[in-house]
């Protein structure tokens, strides 16, 4: 798998370096292969066609990885919401449900925020803990619902709730395995190179050098495809989405004891 290295610092600073590599091999094309031999040339318009590919393709990748971000965001209140109100619910339950409930909605919230604290690494011990406090939740509520028929009804609404928080739990979790294809990216990360290459070929015909635009070019490019690399790293990019959520939810939880 390529996603390993470009996650990479290491290619953070190689990205621009090869950038510049590359307008510098067109300024090179266009003096030894065009000008030291007195060729001309003569833009066609299809060079501006071939920008045009190269803006479409960075535009769509980078819409692309701002909606995953989104959906994470969106996904993360989803799950407090999902916590809230089935804590709100077991309120009008019996005792037992309520502090069976309240327990493991307050140590399910702690793993979130320790993997957080984490840099929200491995995401499988997390998966693991969640896993285990609710087989060890489930296992007392089916304790208690079949201890009489009103506390298996009661069982039924609850448990409906906790399914719904599972599925948003999962949704939220596996969102870090969500990546733009690595196809798309390779696309996008050596396209930029190749129109790196026409830009110092197209500049390298003026009498006197200008480095303006490639200038331009450069930081840009060098911007947008870095941030579109950091968005589509949920895992350990920069931009990452806020747990703040579930620290507030978990001090609610604690603070209130009905």
């Amino acid at each position: 798998m390529l996603y390993p290295f470009i996650d990479s610092r290491f290619f953070v600073f190689l990205y621009p370096v090869i950038l510049v590599l590359s307008i510098l091999i067109g300024y090179y094309i266009a003096e030894k292969r065009y000008k030291g031999r007195n060729r001309d040339w003569k833009a066609s318009g299809a060079e501006t066609s071939v920008v045009g590919i190269f803006a479409l393709l960075l535009s769509f990748t980078f819409l692309s990885s701002g909606n995953s971000l989104k959906e994470r965001m969106a996904n993360i209140h989803n799950e407090t919401e999902a916590v809230a109100g089935m804590r709100r619910q077991s309120l009008f339950l019996s005792d037992s449900l309520k502090w069976m409930t309240r327990k493991y909605l307050v140590n399910y919230l702690g793993q979130q925020v320790d993997f957080n604290k984490n840099s929200r690494k491995n995401p499988s011990n997390v998966r693991k803990s969640v896993s285990d406090l609710g087989n060890i939740y489930l296992s007392g509520i089916l304790s208690y619902s079949r201890q009489s028929q009103s506390h298996f009804q009661e069982v039924q609404q609850l448990i409906l709730s906790y399914n719904k928080l599972n599925g948003l739990f999962y949704r939220n979790l596996y969102a870090y395995d969500e990546r733009i294809p690595v196809l798309i990216m390779v696309l996008l990360v050596a396209g930029s190179w190749l129109i790196g290459i026409l830009i110092g070929f197209m500049n390298g015909f003026h009498q006197s050098r200008h480095y303006l635009v490639p200038f331009i070019f450069l930081m840009l490019v060098t911007l947008c495809v870095e941030s579109i690399l950091d968005l589509n790293n949920p895992a350990s990019g920069g931009i990452k989405t806020s747990y703040e959520d579930f620290s507030y939810q978990k001090a609610i939880i604690e603070q209130y004891e009905p």
